[in-house]
C-alpha cells in the first residue's frame, strides 16, 4: 500500500492534502476489525504542545453509502500522484479528529504513514471539502448529533412548552 520513501519526520511535516494510512473507525460493523485505509488529511491544528489532525474516510467503493462533501481522485495520473492503487473518493461528511500521536496512523514498510498528496488540480476541491466538513461538524455538535466516535454531544434541555389551547 505504501509507496513513499522512509520519512521519520512525517509527524512534523504532515499537512492538509496528505493522504495517509489510517485505521478509520468502523461505523457499519463495530465487531469488525478496523483496517488501515487511505484517508485524506483535511486539517492539522498545531496548538502549544498538542497537534490535532482531522482525516476523511477514503473508499474505492462506488456505492451510495458514505456520501457527502466528496473529493474524487479518478484519473490514473492523479491516482499515482496520491499514492493510491485505484480511484478513490474521500468523504468529508465522515471525518474524525485525533491527536497526532494516535495509534490509528498506520506506518507502512517505508516507516511513514503518508502515502502521497492530493494533486495540485484538486487543491481547490480539498479546501471546499475541508470547509464544508468543518462547518457540518460544528453544526452537528450544536444540534446534539452523534460524533464520528458514536457519542452524543449533549444539548442543553429545552424548556417544556405548554399549549395555551389545552390549558384549562
Amino acid at each position: 500500500m505504501c509507496k513513499t520513501k522512509k520519512t521519520s519526520c512525517w509527524r512534523k511535516t504532515l499537512s492538509a492534502g496528505d493522504i495517509v494510512s489510517f485505521a478509520f473507525p468502523s461505523s457499519e460493523r463495530l465487531a469488525e476489525m478496523e483496517k488501515a485505509r487511505p484517508s485524506l488529511v483535511l486539517a492539522v491544528d498545531r496548538q502549544d504542545d498538542e497537534t490535532m489532525v482531522t482525516v476523511a474516510y477514503g473508499t474505492s467503493s462506488r456505492t451510495r453509502s458514505n456520501t457527502g462533501f466528496e473529493l474524487h481522485v479518478r484519473t490514473p495520473e492523479d491516482v499515482a500522484a496520491a499514492g493510491l492503487h485505484k480511484p478513490t473518493r474521500f468523504i468529508g461528511a465522515r471525518t474524525v479528529t485525533v491527536p497526532l500521536p494516535s495509534s490509528r496512523f498506520v506506518e507502512c514498510a517505508g516507516g511513514t504513514v503518508v502515502l502521497g498528496r492530493v494533486p495540485p488540480q484538486l487543491r481547490l476541491r480539498l479546501e471546499q471539502v475541508a470547509r464544508l466538513a468543518s462547518q457540518s461538524g460544528s453544526a452537528s455538535r450544536r444540534r446534539g448529533c452523534r460524533t464520528p466516535h458514536g457519542r452524543r454531544h449533549r444539548s442543553p434541555p429545552r424548556p417544556e412548552r405548554t399549549d395555551p389551547r389545552s390549558a384549562g
